[in-house]
């Protein structure tokens, strides 16, 4: 009698949350690889990119300035372009997430310089931990739903990979990856959580196991006509929590200092729970899914970047179209990488 009472209360309990859970619609960039929320600053509206990458949350001078906040404290930072900007703290201004009744008071900095890649999608600012961190929030990749409602429950639970989130670099969200070859246990990371980073996953070059398999592609990237990074592909094999990974994607930079989990990794999975509270990132079970690189990107032909076939390359090809706009151009050419591989360990 007492089993059947205490999932009775559950499911009365499940019901409660339902309806007291909140959603809104995000936005995204045209390969759905960045998504943006609505936030109200000081009861202006703002639209700003989801990175639960970066510690703070930062509004972009041009914003600051046409809503007339007061800047304090100057200080000078260098941006993954090698280019100086200026920084500022916009101290007691209250953030409100009207859709979801979220609010919170206190200081947010102000950054000169919008990174380039933000800049074709009209965003004044950047959404970071310091506010992601308070909310327990789902995020439905197709839909594009962002929701305070718990997904899991008694009855699903078994349909998710629960993967303890620890503090990594600059006491940002992450999680401990082992890296494997043929089931030997190569090395052991922490993975920093960066939706803000719109590729799969990444590690500085430096850092790279020793006995990886064969890398497939090689990438460069050039800004305003200088190259500011190149970088490699491995097919890795790793394990975070009770989940193993086979033939993902990897990428090895050599500009990058972080090692990343990036947006592309999650959308995956199609949905993820982040469980502040239990500090648990629940990702919604796949068994395979087929990532794919683009030969070149250019944007507002300031930023290119480009994929390059090394080796014999036997992934199959297409074409993919034509420009989509002013700002964005798709490649003549999309490499499809073989399965990556998910399953319970």
């Amino acid at each position: 009698m007492r089993s059947y009472f205490f999932v009775f209360l559950c499911s009365l309990l499940s019901i409660y949350a339902s309806l007291n859970a909140q959603t809104l619609v995000l936005e995204s960039n045209s390969d759905t690889t960045q998504l943006f929320i609505h936030i109200e600053l000081e009861g202006q509206k703002h639209k700003m990119l989801i990175d639960n990458g970066a510690l703070k949350t930062i509004l972009f001078l041009t914003a600051t300035e046409r809503s007339h906040f007061k800047k304090v404290s100057e200080s000078k930072v260098i941006d993954p372009y090698n280019r100086e900007s200026s920084i500022y703290i916009i101290r007691k201004a209250t953030l409100k997430i009207p859709e979801i009744d979220f609010q919170f008071k206190g200081s947010f900095a102000s950054l000169e310089d919008k990174p380039i890649t933000l800049e074709e999608n009209n965003v004044d600012g950047i959404l970071g931990l310091d506010i992601l961190s308070q909310l327990n929030y789902t995020i439905h990749f197709q839909t594009l739903e962002f929701s305070t409602l718990a997904p899991i429950t008694l009855q699903n639970k078994e349909d998710w990979f629960p993967l303890p989130m620890i503090n990594g670099a600059d006491q940002l969200q992450a999680v401990e990856v082992e890296s494997f070859n043929n089931k030997k246990l190569l090395q052991r990371d922490t993975f920093v959580i960066d939706l803000g980073y719109n590729q799969v996953a990444c590690r500085p070059q430096t850092s790279k196991p020793k006995d990886v398999k064969a890398l497939k592609l090689a990438f460069t990237e050039t800004v305003l006509g200088m190259k500011v990074d190149s970088s490699s592909f491995e097919s890795a094999d790793i394990q975070i929590g009770p989940m193993q990974v086979k033939n993902l994607p990897m990428s090895s930079s050599k500009a990058m200092e972080s090692k990343l989990l990036g947006f592309r990794f999650f959308k995956a999975f199609g949905e993820v729970y982040f469980e502040g509270n239990s500090q648990t990132l629940w990702l919604k079970k796949t068994k395979t899914f087929s990532f794919s690189f683009e030969g070149e990107k250019v944007f507002k032909n300031r930023i290119v970047a480009q994929f390059i076939a090394i080796e014999d390359i036997d992934f199959p090809r297409s074409s993919i179209g034509s420009k989509v706009d002013d700002n964005y151009f798709p490649s003549k050419h999309k490499i499809i990488w073989p399965l990556t591989t998910f399953s319970e360990k």
